[in-house]
């Protein structure tokens, strides 16, 4: 099925009504139909720009049609699946949206974003209701139990935090990851299985907050969807995310790291095309990797440095 233009970071699909719904690099969401194999672009509201998106989650619940995207300029937007096109954008003036967890029922919704915060946000105006900041770094990805009150965040340095949503406090902060946690999936009350950039999958306990057991395998990156999203490249014990097309060579990349610009022979291990890694620099300098159109782009930021 064709229609996008560029990476695509995200879909929600419903298997029993045979549709899902995607997002894209190229700023466009698009409704399938699994069955035809055919594809609807949503059309944006009139007069707004299109920028990256990387999350969607869809309310299939019966008689519902609506659809919310998050994207790098920090806004959420509303779709109506049936009339096609966009009701709303709520500014809500965050860093790049990285996760979302949507309670559709009280129209609410909690983002992890370029800001390194959490925030629980009203999703008919887009107004903070509360926010969270741990000290985590980035929140990559997120699961919540609505019914519960609770919610476990995956972080830019390895940490699963689990949240109390109504007192604001964290009740537990679980580690054992060596790097960044970029997939990961919870069956509340009682466990959680998070992926990490460090090649290990790790089940836990929710309840005590301990490290049930490790699983290896993986040689690159556990991401969701990964063959899709991420890009991955090992430089000595750090990583390093790029904004590119396919690379398939080594690639030299100018790195401003505590203000000593180096440049650095690294190999690409996932081919792939958002940075969503907890930041490196100190500054970055506006350089460009010297391989294809790749760019090196600064996490900190929602867009390629040029």
């Amino acid at each position: 099925m064709h229609g996008h233009t560029d990476w695509i970071h995200a879909i929600d699909a419903h298997f029993p009504t045979n549709r899902a719904v995607s997002v894209g690099g190229d700023g466009l969401v698009f409704l399938w139909d699994l069955d035809a194999a055919t594809g609807t672009q949503l059309m944006p509201l009139s007069g707004t720009s299109r920028c990256c998106m990387r999350v969607v989650v869809v309310d299939w619940t019966k008689g519902s049609s609506r659809a919310i995207t998050g994207n790098d300029a920090g806004n959420l937007a509303i779709w109506d699946l049936e009339a096609m096109s966009c009701t709303r954008v709520l500014k809500c003036k965050l860093g790049l949206v990285l996760c979302l967890s949507a309670d559709w029922a009280k129209m609410r919704g909690l983002v992890g974003h370029g800001d390194q915060m959490l925030d629980l946000l009203s999703l008919k105006d887009g107004s903070r209701l509360k926010n969270f900041k741990f000290s985590h770094g980035m929140a990559m990805t997120i699961n919540v139990s609505w019914p519960k009150a609770r919610s476990v965040c995956g972080y830019g340095d390895g940490v699963l935090s689990v949240c109390d949503l109504r007192k604001g406090e964290q009740i537990c902060s679980m580690r054992g990851h060596k790097s960044s946690i970029t997939v990961m999936e919870a069956q509340w009350p009682s466990r959680v299985i998070s992926g990490s950039a460090d090649h290990t999958l790790k089940l836990w306990d929710l309840k005590k907050g301990d490290c049930l057991r490790t699983i290896g395998g993986h040689t690159a990156a556990d991401y969701l969807c990964g063959c899709f999203s991420f890009v991955s490249l090992e430089l000595t014990t750090r990583w390093v995310f790029i904004n590119s097309h396919l690379i398939t060579k080594t690639a030299t990349v100018f790195i401003n790291n505590n203000k000593q610009e180096t440049a650095v022979r690294v190999c690409v291990c996932v081919c792939v095309c958002v940075c969503v890694t907890p930041c490196l620099c100190a500054g970055y300098s506006r350089r460009k990797c010297l391989l294809s159109r790749a760019a090196l782009c600064c996490p900190c930021t929602s867009s390629p440095h040029d």
